[in-house]
């Protein structure tokens, strides 16, 4: 990944099942920046949601920095994407809904996650039921404001362009719940058409400018047959100034679910 190798291990004080995530910081990281870094990730501690993958502990072990988070037994979204195509309306959008309700937990503790994603979905497993859980809350600020790994999550913009909030791009370290609305409702549109929102150049420059200056691709122009009022939905927290979307994760959840 873009932060470093991801073991699956077993927690040995009680069998859990975990994915340990590494970070080899950088030559000349100081000891106050990797003290800095790992009192950020311990706050990520606090969210605990069904639909959020949980963070257990941290720490650093012969120079190589490591957290630990809840093993999830599925595949993620994006991988499902690619192999079985688009989701049809009522799967995905209970899955994103799902995703809204951990979404709504975790803002109302003050995190922004900045960088939702199909491939940041996990679809985990409680009994025979499905349950998808947000991946890697707040770790995206956390390693880009600490500056231990000696990169951002895509080397020069934090988060993933294709699935960022038009703000995102050009304040990201002051950005707001209401981008990770925006980002919900891409990742939304990329599981019932297996399209991007926009159709961007390859350059991130360019990517950047489109972003900022363009409307997304109608969704009813990648998918002739989606319902027209679960476009409207769509396209409103899609919408490019952060005020004209829904007050809040919930809200929009709420409009959703009626397509559930």
């Amino acid at each position: 990944g873009g932060m470093g190798v991801v073991y699956r291990a077993t927690r040995e004080q009680d069998g859990l099942a975990v994915a340990v995530k590494t970070i080899l910081p950088v030559e000349g990281t100081s000891r106050k920046q990797i003290d800095r870094f790992l009192r950020e990730c311990e706050i990520l501690a606090q969210l605990a949601h069904p639909n959020v993958v949980a963070f257990r502990e941290c720490g650093e072990a012969n120079g190589l920095i490591f957290l630990v988070m809840d093993f999830v037994d599925g595949p993620d979204v994006g991988a499902r994407l690619k192999a079985t195509g688009p989701l049809d309306v009522r799967t995905a959008v209970r899955m994103v809904c799902q995703m809204l309700a951990g979404l709504a937990h975790a803002h109302a503790k003050g995190f922004v996650h900045r960088d939702i994603k199909p491939s940041n979905l996990l679809i985990g497993s409680k009994g025979v039921k499905r349950v998808v859980k947000l991946a890697d809350f707040g770790l995206a600020r956390v390693c880009e404001s600490s500056q231990i790994s000696g990169l951002t999550m895509q080397g020069e913009v934090g988060g993933t362009p294709a699935f960022m909030a038009p703000e995102q791009v050009t304040h990201y370290r002051a950005v707001k719940p209401a981008a990770d609305q925006y980002s919900a409702a891409a990742t939304l549109y990329n599981m019932l058409t297996n399209h991007r929102t926009h159709d961007l150049p390859k350059n991130l420059g360019a990517q950047i400018a489109h972003l900022v200056t363009a409307a997304p691709v109608p969704i009813i122009e990648r998918k002739p047959d989606i319902p027209a009022k679960l476009a409207e939905v769509i396209h409103k927290a899609l919408s490019r100034e952060p005020e004209d979307r829904y007050p809040d994760a919930l809200a929009f959840r709420k409009e959703l679910k009626r397509f559930a």
